[in-house]
């Protein structure tokens, strides 16, 4: 079983597995330019590691590190308004396959009356599927 954190030697903090590589520096808080240095050195590093983790094939050396959060920002953006289509798509699919049931039922009624309650019924049913 893998430890949650990063346990360095006497005197090297503990870094959360789950810090981003914009967070190291205020764990570390380096006091010397040596510190600083390689503060700097394992942020770039940590920086290019998780570009080409969620970039892939997108991902590219070449890259600075606010290029690569911005891909990383574009990539999660995309891939909620992805989600949120599919949702929409689906709810669309949803209400499409209502509104042909209740007329394909519709027509099979004689009466006027039982018609209109039955578009009265589909649109609640619409409006049921539309907020939920």
């Amino acid at each position: 079983m893998f430890s949650d954190y990063w346990i360095g030697q006497p005197g090297v903090p503990v870094i959360a597995r789950e810090a981003r590589p914009e967070h190291i520096r205020s764990v570390i808080e380096p006091t010397t330019p040596r510190e600083e240095y390689l503060v700097a050195r394992i942020e770039e590093l940590a920086a290019k590691a998780t570009g080409a983790e969620v970039l892939g094939k997108y991902f590219d050396e070449d890259d600075d590190d606010d290029e690569i959060y911005q891909k990383i920002d574009l990539k999660r953006r995309a891939e909620y308004a992805e989600r949120q289509a599919d949702e929409a798509r689906r709810k669309m699919l949803a209400i499409t396959e209502a509104v042909r049931s209740f007329t394909l039922a519709q027509s099979v009624v004689a009466s006027q009356e039982q018609r209109l309650q039955m578009m009265l019924d589909g649109i609640k049913q619409l409006s049921d599927q539309i907020r939920g």
